[in-house]
């Protein structure tokens, strides 16, 4: 069957072959062919699979797990040119699906694979472990890499509706199409940012509540204005018991917080 994907590989770069392909080669511990099919993806222009950017991982994690360790290979932050290459593909892996780590390390459970996925969805990340995980098992240093480097490759991603380093922004619509694809027993893995940042809900709730006190004070000024009064005078009787409490405990530090 390789030979026969070969010219189909190099000659129709858009069609799926490929990953029929690397997975027959991974099979076959061909992992210098594997390399070569990877390099024609490296142009942008191309698309990507989950396929090609674990692949690609486990390339270099392989590679830097053979690679013997010299002192001059360091940099400054003590890693070596194979090890820093091996990071930035993580990092590109991980945004392009993050949801594959998970199943990999057999941290999730995963069902059957469907007969069509969604790229970059749960769907795609289940599909891919299931045929590519006694891949990674094979190559002990890969999964160790995973294990510890993973969760900080997911802490750098930028949120999903923004654009990535290395990708578009994710796409909104793979909960969706995952749902229709994937069995309903099947627990559906979300973006790790899939929610609204922190500070956008605090932002707006700061908007919507000045918004409110405009209205209200425009609406109903007298009677505004005497619900601040009370609440003025309520918050007034304990600070003055605070400040009596401190004058009589802590004579000196009040002094200070007087003449201050």
């Amino acid at each position: 069957a390789v030979p026969r994907q070969m010219p189909i590989t190099r000659d129709c770069p858009y069609l799926s072959a490929h990953e029929n392909l690397i997975e027959a080669l991974l099979e076959m511990k061909s992992y210098a062919d594997v390399q070569q099919v990877l390099s024609k993806y490296d142009d942008l222009g191309l698309p990507k699979s989950a396929s090609i950017c674990y692949t690609s991982v486990l390339l270099r994690a392989r590679s830097a797990g053979e690679l013997p360790l010299a002192s001059a290979d360091l940099n400054r932050n003590g890693m070596t040119a194979a090890e820093l290459g091996l990071t930035a593909s993580l990092s590109r892996a991980v945004e392009f699906n993050p949801h594959v780590p998970q199943y990999l390390l057999e941290q999730r459970s995963f069902v059957l694979p469907p007969e069509h996925v969604v790229k970059r969805g749960d769907s795609e990340a289940v599909a891919y472990a299931f045929h590519h995980l006694r891949h990674w098992k094979q190559i002990e240093s890969a999964l160790v890499v995973l294990h510890f480097s993973w969760e900080s490759a997911i802490a750098h991603l930028t949120h999903p509706t923004q654009q990535g380093r290395y990708f578009h922004p994710y796409p909104t619509s793979t909960r969706d199409g995952d749902h229709q694809i994937l069995p309903a027993h099947h627990t559906i893995s979300t973006h790790p940012f899939e929610s609204t940042p922190s500070s956008i809900k605090v932002t707006f709730s700061g908007c919507m509540l000045f918004l409110a006190i405009t209205l209200l004070l425009q609406t109903f000024p007298l009677a505004i204005k005497g619900i601040f009064t009370v609440v003025l005078h309520t918050l007034h009787i304990p600070l003055e018991l605070c400040a009596q409490m401190l004058e009589h405990y802590c004579p000196v530090v009040f002094q200070t917080l007087s003449d201050g």
